[in-house]
């Protein structure tokens, strides 16, 4: 509801394009941004006690208008059953992280198509698998796919991308003392992007429960 009462639905759902197109734009920004930090050596983390799993259920709710769009289908797994998590990280590059791969699962997928985001809570580390229906990968391309500048040869040339992102998501990952991985079966066959970092509070490693 809006301060003036309930938002008719047709209203909302525009106001929720509007937003996504916004935050898109943003993100694109930050891209930039961020490139530029690290090619001067300023690229840092900002880490604070965040709720990573919230962090997580908004990055799927903001994809949803998107994903609506583009005819697919955008599901997190058991969202009532997700481990709380309240631990250090850089919330701000952390939800950079998880845009960017929600909208490329969005980007390079197939009409009718599905994309899966789980989560999953592991000793010391907690780790997110957005998997989807779309046009996979080959071994080349998942070779290089957190390389600068690196977009698939089987990426249609009408999909707009300038190749960074992928690599920008592993350097904030990698801040994080995590890791970030793609899997495909080949072209055609859909594909998984994760990653993990540690569940920990960087002061002196002790873990943060709500």
């Amino acid at each position: 509801e809006g301060g003036f009462g309930p938002v008719p639905q047709p209203v909302d759902e525009i106001l929720r394009d509007v937003y996504v197109e916004v935050d898109d734009m943003a993100m694109i920004s930050d891209t930039f941004l961020n490139l530029n930090k690290l090619e001067i050596g300023q690229f840092r983390l900002d880490a604070s006690s965040q709720d990573f799993t919230s962090l997580v259920k908004k990055s799927v709710e903001r994809q949803q208008p998107a994903a609506k769009r583009a005819g697919l289908t955008l599901s997190l797994s058991a969202p009532e059953s997700l481990p709380r998590l309240r631990f250090f990280f850089d919330l701000f590059k952390m939800q950079h992280v998880m845009s960017n791969i929600l909208s490329n699962a969005i980007k390079y997928n197939n009409k009718n198509g599905t994309i899966d985001v789980s989560m999953r809570r592991d000793d010391g580390t907690v780790t997110v698998v957005v998997r989807d229906s779309g046009i996979g990968m080959d071994e080349a391309t998942l070779g290089k796919l957190f390389s600068k500048y690196t977009r698939s040869r089987d990426v249609p040339l009408s999909i707009e991308g300038h190749g960074i992102g992928m690599w920008l998501s592993k350097e904030i990952i990698d801040l994080h003392g995590g890791k970030i991985w793609a899997e495909s079966a080949g072209a055609g066959k859909g594909s998984a992007i994760s990653f993990s970092i540690p569940v920990r509070e960087f002061a002196d490693g002790k873990e943060v429960h709500d």
